[in-house]
């Protein structure tokens, strides 16, 4: 992180965002805004995103070009999209401005506020917005800044001057080891994003044990899986580490029923029963997402019983199991999951519901990701009915020969699943839907890239079965 960046002085009030658009850049730029900074940005395409942020006052340029950079800028702030040759990069260099990662921007916001982050390889954005959901229930008046919107006021981040600023703490890009917290979360650790840690898993382990010690507050730690278990006890001696799990922890749950429409669980301190945690989304991945967010907040004094009642109120979040739309009987989910353990759970959710069928169409993110845990993907997979695999979705990557979506449909079929295809395109996908899915079905569209854009697609399609 850069040092001594003081978010205060004058020095940095007119800050241009090269790649606006993404949902980390764009919450950025919200909270900057809020600051009283003058904050401008550009992006490839124009998108929802785009729009709001020009809806709130925001000059945002289309697409990139070296004009939307004005001389008296301060600082340039770039996304991990963006690379060296930028036309605004370029001339930022030749104009002296400063040029800050997202990873420098986030450190020096979070160094101004007391600051609460959520780390983990998955279910740090649903976390998130339980946190918020809870602070803003028990009238804290949080700042935040999330990886997607909170359904029930329809934004990624807000600012409120002297509250708590609750953010994702990002290990992908080593992120989270940038930011100065006053209270965190780890929900889970898995293999993922090894580039960034010399390829060795025991690397990415050791950045969550450096950040849980350097958070100078409360951790609270999901301890249902082993990784993250090893992590808490590493930690427990030098910091206050609080666990959340099914079993032998300090706060426990216990499912007491479920449906695709939401599910109960039982909440424990010790062996005391503390309540009933009701929840309008479904899969126990979110009752463990809710309970890490409910052990945070009793830190910071919020009552147990009000914890609970504004997890009651929680809406989900956008691409989080979210209903897309529902056509003779047919009905659409679109989520965001693009890691096995994601893509396990996210089906184990479907698979509470009362469908005939559960109908995964997946697309793989990233050739990287891919190649490293294809065996991983099928596997999971495997947890739903009738399984459609796209192309990759390279997310900027350049192409690796012998890579491809036909890599988790080949290994699937080995493990003996048979009811898999490999539909590479969009047009692809959309054959397959009308020729397989019947009433009383489930589609779920799953991953990280534009296979979102899928399910209107599909809707207009079975309209004319």
């Amino acid at each position: 992180m850069k040092q001594n960046i003081d978010l205060t002085s004058t020095e940095f009030n007119n800050i241009h965002i090269v790649g606006i658009g993404g949902a980390g850049m764009s919450a950025i730029a919200l909270i900057l805004s809020r600051m009283g900074k003058n904050v401008t940005g550009s992006d490839l395409k124009d998108s929802k995103v785009t729009q709001r942020l020009i809806s709130q006052g925001l000059k945002v340029a289309i697409p990139h070009n070296e004009d939307a950079l004005d001389s008296d800028c301060d600082v340039v702030v770039i996304s991990t999209a963006i690379d060296e040759q930028n036309v605004e990069v370029v001339k930022a260099k030749s104009l002296g401005i400063e040029i800050w990662s997202r990873a420098n921007m986030l450190g020096a916001i979070c160094s101004a506020e007391k600051s609460i982050g959520v780390a983990g390889s998955h279910g740090k954005t649903t976390t998130t917005s339980m946190l918020t959901t809870i602070a803003r229930f028990a009238d804290l008046k949080p700042s935040f800044m999330i990886g997607g919107d909170l359904n029930e006021i329809g934004t990624n981040a807000a600012y409120n001057e002297g509250s708590y600023l609750i953010v994702e703490a990002d290990e992908s890009d080593r992120t989270f080891l940038d930011l100065e917290l006053v209270g965190s979360i780890v929900t889970n650790i898995e293999s993922d994003h090894l580039e960034n840690y010399e390829n060795s898993f025991q690397k990415l382990k050791d950045s969550f044990v450096q950040f849980v010690k350097q958070t100078k507050g409360p951790v609270v730690i999901c301890v249902d899986e082993d990784n993250a278990r090893a992590v808490s006890r590493e930690c427990e001696e030098t910091t206050n580490v609080i666990t959340v799990g099914r079993s032998d922890a300090q706060y426990v749950y216990n499912i007491i029923s479920k449906d695709s429409s939401g599910i109960d669980a039982e909440i424990y301190y010790g062996a005391e029963l503390k309540g009933v945690l009701k929840l309008a989304v479904p899969g126990e991945h979110n009752v463990r997402n809710a309970l890490c967010a409910l052990a945070l907040m009793v830190e910071f004094d919020v009552e147990i019983e009000t914890a609970i009642s504004a997890l009651a109120t929680y809406g989900g979040v956008a691409r989080r199991f979210q209903p897309r739309g529902n056509v003779n009987g047919i009905t659409l989910i679109d989520d965001y999951a693009h890691l096995p353990t994601e893509i396990e759970v996210t089906l184990n959710a479907a698979k509470d519901g009362a469908f005939s069928n559960v109908i995964a169409i997946f697309q793989p993110h990233r050739y990287s990701r891919t190649q490293e845990l294809y065996r991983e993907f099928a596997k999971a997979l495997t947890k739903a009915d009738i399984v459609c695999v796209t192309e990759i979705y390279s997310a900027g990557e350049a192409e690796r020969i012998g890579v491809s979506g036909q890599n988790i449909v080949s290994e699937m079929r080995d493990l003996g699943f048979q009811n898999v295809v490999f539909a590479p395109h969009k047009e692809d996908v959309i054959k397959f839907v009308q020729e397989n899915v019947n009433a009383k079905d489930i589609v779920l569209t799953l991953g990280a890239g534009d296979v979102t854009t899928f399910p209107d697609a599909i809707l207009e399609a079975l309209k004319e079965k």
